[in-house]
């Protein structure tokens, strides 16, 4: 199924209007001190399943190194109380590939259908949150 990526944006700007959130205020909330101490900082994870390319949705994204089958483990989003590259780049798609699962303290990303090569990978923001609204 081809994506329109203009339709997944103006479906996140819908997702934000839901919210009564503007864009800008996100950006600088995802990058902000608070939300690192919210929700942890930014860390790398070793990992050869996936790698963060230019993302036509927004900036960066992250795409999958190999064919990731359905209901696997992607990786943590959250772990340990550190967001890892997986959950800072993931991006929002109302026909998202995967899905967030808190596990404890962590979040997991777990496939929803099988993924290909060089397929980025995202959520559907309006299926998750980490205790943060």
């Amino acid at each position: 199924m081809g994506v329109n990526n203009l339709e997944v944006v103006l479906d996140y700007l819908k997702l934000l209007q839901e919210n009564s959130l503007r864009e800008e205020d996100v950006d600088r909330l995802i990058n902000s001190k608070e939300f690192d101490e919210r929700v942890g900082e930014v860390v790398p994870e070793k990992t050869n399943l996936y790698c963060i390319k230019k993302s036509s949705i927004h900036k960066k994204g992250i795409f999958s190194n190999q064919k990731i089958l359905k209901d696997s483990l992607i990786g943590y989003a959250i772990k340990e109380d550190h967001r890892t590259l997986l959950g800072r780049y993931t991006n929002h798609s109302p026909y998202n590939n995967a899905i967030f699962v808190e596990d404890g303290r962590n979040m997991k990303a777990i496939a929803t259908q099988d993924i290909d090569v060089n397929e980025e990978i995202v959520v559907n923001y309006r299926n998750h949150s980490y205790g943060y609204k």
